[in-house]
């Protein structure tokens, strides 16, 4: 059973390693929007889909909805909340996000 707990940890790792990677993509789609559109924030994420390769918002490893927060005039938070889907934790629960 030792195998199955490195097994679990390592699709864990794994998880949080796609949420970053997911997340590092829609933040370049953000630039690439703003940048079409005279420096401005979209206001969803189904904005940025168009510059998404393949062109859709993709759902967190667990199947959430990514959360996307304006923060200032340039400034945006793009976040997924974990496996339980709810802001903290950790492991496997911890926040994913592009700070």
């Amino acid at each position: 059973t030792t195998a199955g707990v490195y097994l679990f940890g390592a699709l864990d790792d794994a998880d949080q390693a796609k949420a970053k990677a997911e997340i590092q993509a829609m933040k370049s789609a953000v630039t690439a929007y703003m940048l079409k559109n005279n420096r401005k924030l979209p206001n969803t994420l189904d904005e940025i889909a168009p510059f998404m390769d393949p062109p859709r918002v993709p759902k967190d490893p667990w199947g959430n909805d990514y959360v996307y927060t304006k923060e200032g005039a340039r400034s945006f938070k793009i976040v997924s909340y974990g496996a339980d889907g709810a802001p903290g934790g950790d492991g496997v629960n911890a926040d994913v996000s592009n700070e």
